[in-house]
């Protein structure tokens, strides 16, 4: 309480420390002996955005099915679902892949690979959300993924009700492989809370929307990374 009179950016700090995880593959929700975690979570005044620093560090050699490096969803169901390609298997980086919830609700799981620094799901309501990844959060999820690393989105959780989450993947879920123990992967992503128009944002609606989380992805990049220097 003695701090009050600070007028900090950032308001909280939140961190994670665990080595248990959720498994939708396992008997139990949550299981033991796969790798560390220590994740950091910056909430930043006035802003739309959050950033979230991730440490994960196998401890043991394991084999699973469907490595998940991160996930977002909210309540209700998203129209549109996008990501940017990262050239390695495309002929062009950073292209833009549009799919409407059709085309997720054809697949059940839409699994799409050669991902790159951005994620986004929106509804024509005007609200999206997108995921920004760091150039070292692509490299590290190659490393791991190598040509299975991917996005997807899944259409209906069990239980029938929508779920519309975006995902970047080590490997999908109908995919089995193994990570060493000893495997670091550290990286940062930032969530980021976008509209279809309105201070900040051109005028974008319908399968164009993406454009107005993509004018942001640059600041969240390794070259726009704060840095500390002598005044």
């Amino acid at each position: 309480m003695r701090y009050l009179w600070i007028r900090a950016l950032i308001r909280i700090f939140a961190d994670l420390n665990k080595t248990k995880l959720g498994s939708v593959n396992a008997s139990s929700d949550v299981i033991c002996g796969y790798y560390g975690t220590l994740v950091i979570t910056q909430v930043v005044n006035g802003t739309r955005y959050i950033p979230v620093i991730t440490y994960v560090y196998w401890k043991n050699t394991r084999t699973g099915s469907g490595y998940w490096m991160a996930s977002e969803m909210g309540r209700g169901i998203a129209d549109y679902f996008d990501y940017l390609t990262a050239g390695l298997q495309s002929q062009y980086k950073n292209q833009s892949r549009v799919y409407d919830f059709e085309t997720v609700e054809e697949e059940g799981v839409l699994i799409r690979g050669d991902p790159s620094v951005m994620i986004a799901h929106w509804s024509n309501s005007g609200f999206g959300r997108s995921i920004y990844l760091n150039k070292a959060g692509v490299e590290g999820l190659r490393q791991i993924g190598g040509s299975d690393a991917g996005f997807c989105t899944t259409a209906y959780a069990p239980g029938g009700s929508p779920q519309g989450s975006i995902d970047y993947t080590f490997w999908p879920y109908n995919k089995q492989k193994t990570v060493n123990a000893g495997t670091l992967v550290r990286f940062w992503t930032v969530i980021f809370d976008f509209r279809s128009s309105g201070p900040g944002f051109g005028n974008y609606s319908g399968s164009s929307m993406w454009k107005n989380a993509y004018i942001y992805a640059p600041m969240f990049l390794e070259n726009y990374a704060p840095t500390v220097v002598k005044p």
